[in-house]
């Protein structure tokens, strides 16, 4: 998860009066401002009222403590082109109380702008939506680690990729020694979901790419996209690359 300084120290975010947040939330986010959803985040170290447009971060957010994959799909995917860009937007929750493990610190009230739109992930945490090939199933944190498990079979491809193209790279190569890993996986003491997801890949008769775009892919689970002040289920993750303004909670 990104932290709220990084916004601030590269220039899209920055702290506001509460004269000009007051301007903004009775105009330009008026929809979310009078809305009933409430969208938290927990921010560190700023001032009550802070405003952030990831979308113009000077380079994409990046995982720092966690795989990359499910992120660079998302940003790449042509399934996933109408909802905002993952890598470029605030990632935050209905989830009052879950707010606070989000960014750290303080409890802040999110206020997206009129007419943005918002991805709604079908969980409370983008790891637990899940992806389905065939007759098996994983959540995006099992598919992130079995990816991770597949691509250590040879240490001189996994390097958990930064960018898309290190990705494709590191998925070519996966391709490239199909035969080898399969020899390697078949005399090895893996945990049976990594020989599952194995033969997954193998039944699917493509790409290494192609079945993870297959299985980080909205079609499966109750993703959606709605509209600054539309109506969100109750503790769902969503992020928006929209300027937003951020009210400290009281």
């Amino acid at each position: 998860m990104i932290q709220m300084s990084e916004y601030v120290n590269s220039k899209r975010g920055r702290n506001i009066t509460e004269e000009e947040a007051k301007k903004l939330l009775n105009k330009t986010h008026s929809n979310s401002y009078n809305s009933k959803i409430e969208i938290y985040r927990g921010v560190r170290g700023y001032n009550k009222y802070v405003y952030i447009d990831p979308s113009k971060a000077a380079q994409p957010r990046i995982s720092k403590n966690t795989l990359n994959y499910y992120t660079l799909i998302m940003d790449n995917s042509l399934a996933w082109r109408n909802f905002p860009r993952r890598s470029m937007s605030l990632i935050c929750t209905l989830d009052k109380e879950y707010a606070d493990t989000m960014g750290g610190g303080v409890l802040y009230r999110v206020y997206p702008e009129n007419s943005s739109t918002i991805g709604v992930v079908p969980d409370y945490d983008i790891w637990m939506a899940r992806g389905q090939v065939g007759k098996y199933s994983w959540n995006y944190k099992e598919i992130s680690m079995l990816i991770r498990s597949i691509a250590m079979l040879n240490p001189n491809v996994y390097k958990n990729p930064k960018t898309y193209s290190e990705m494709v790279q590191e998925f070519e190569l996966i391709d490239k020694n199909k035969k080898e890993k399969d020899d390697k996986i078949k005399s090895s003491t893996l945990i049976e979901e990594t020989e599952k997801f194995w033969i997954s890949y193998m039944k699917y008769d493509n790409t290494f790419l192609n079945f993870i775009r297959e299985l980080i892919n909205p079609k499966h689970d109750d993703w959606s996209i709605v509209k600054s002040g539309d109506n969100i289920p109750k503790d769902r993750e969503v992020w928006m690359s929209c300027p937003c303004v951020l009210v400290k909670e009281e």
